[in-house]
């Protein structure tokens, strides 16, 4: 009995907005109008471009950055930091997100790395104004790092060409010179290549390696994460001396991450030169960080937290 009073009271409520029993003759033309002018518009689809959702409680943090295209078409990556002090328990994971967008759904193919293992699966999320819900949370969208002094990635300068994926690329700090790294588009641990260049943009004074055959093992990754944020280095060497190119961020609040980055060059183990980036022309936080190369070079063990 309940049930059915139940159902009497749904059906009672999708008449009055036209979707339920009776036929278009039984609707007058003015109730037919009330029906569909609904006093609260439904949010309209995303425009393509970047976007950037967190979400933050006592033991989880999750960021995720996403790009949507003009065919709806997105990618992304999702982090998350699970901590808990009481217990003394940390870890991290780092998943690749890519999908469609139809309306306010996101159809999903998501890889995770967590704790060196690998897990796909496939999911639907709703994507509806400025909210992002996984079905488990509700992500708030943040700026993405993104400011007028910071545009965004395609107005950064870089060495990289344009049938080239600028991995990391920025501006030094005081200086007119552009450090990148430059991978194939089908960069991988088995094909494409990665080569870093350095110098004026139009005129590289430093490019390692010249040959781009088997580049994958002559650079090596190590990445250190933390709540809300990650430090993340990538070296080689070359006459003598060991480069560091490092990507660095901090969270410093719901939406937003301080973001470092720049050159170590050492002799040895002696520090010869440190070159930081200008901090404008990093970020947005997850589309210009060394993270990429994950699992695509070697990893090493050769930096301590903070250098």
């Amino acid at each position: 009995m309940k049930r059915a009073l139940w159902t009497s009271l749904v059906c009672c409520l999708a008449v009055l907005l036209g979707s339920c029993g009776g036929s278009a003759d039984d609707t007058s033309t003015t109730d037919q109008q009330e029906a569909t002018e609904d006093p609260v518009a439904s949010p309209e689809t995303p425009a393509a471009g970047p976007y950037c959702f967190s979400f933050n409680d006592e033991t989880l943090t999750l960021d995720v950055a996403l790009i949507l295209d003009e065919e709806q078409g997105v990618t992304g990556r999702q982090v998350g930091v699970i901590e808990n002090e009481a217990e003394g328990y940390y870890t991290s994971y780092e998943s690749t997100l890519t999908g469609v967008l139809e309306g306010h759904t996101l159809t999903l193919t998501i890889v995770t790395e967590i704790e060196y293992d690998t897990q796909e699966e496939q999911a639907q999320w709703t994507w509806d104004g400025a909210t992002l819900n996984d079905g488990l949370h509700e992500l708030i969208e943040g700026a993405c790092g993104l400011s007028e002094d910071n545009p965004g990635d395609e107005q950064r300068a870089s060495h990289c060409h344009s049938e080239e994926r600028s991995v990391f690329s920025c501006r030094l700090e005081d200086s007119e010179k552009v450090l990148s790294l430059c991978a194939s588009q089908d960069f991988s641990s088995d094909q494409g290549y990665l080569q870093y260049r350095f110098g004026l943009i139009g005129d590289v004074e430093l490019e390692y390696p010249e040959d781009q055959q088997n580049t994958q093992e002559m650079f090596l990754w190590q990445s250190i994460g933390y709540s809300g944020g990650w430090d993340t280095r990538v070296q080689f060497s070359k006459g003598g001396y060991t480069y560091r190119v490092y990507d660095r961020a901090i969270k410093v609040s719901m939406s937003e991450k301080e973001l470092h980055g720049g050159i170590i060059i050492l002799d040895g183990e002696t520090v010869v030169a440190q070159l930081p980036c200008d901090a404008s022309t990093l970020g947005p936080a997850y589309f210009n960080t060394l993270n990429d190369l994950y699992e695509k070079i070697p990893s090493g063990t050769f930096f301590e937290e903070g250098e």
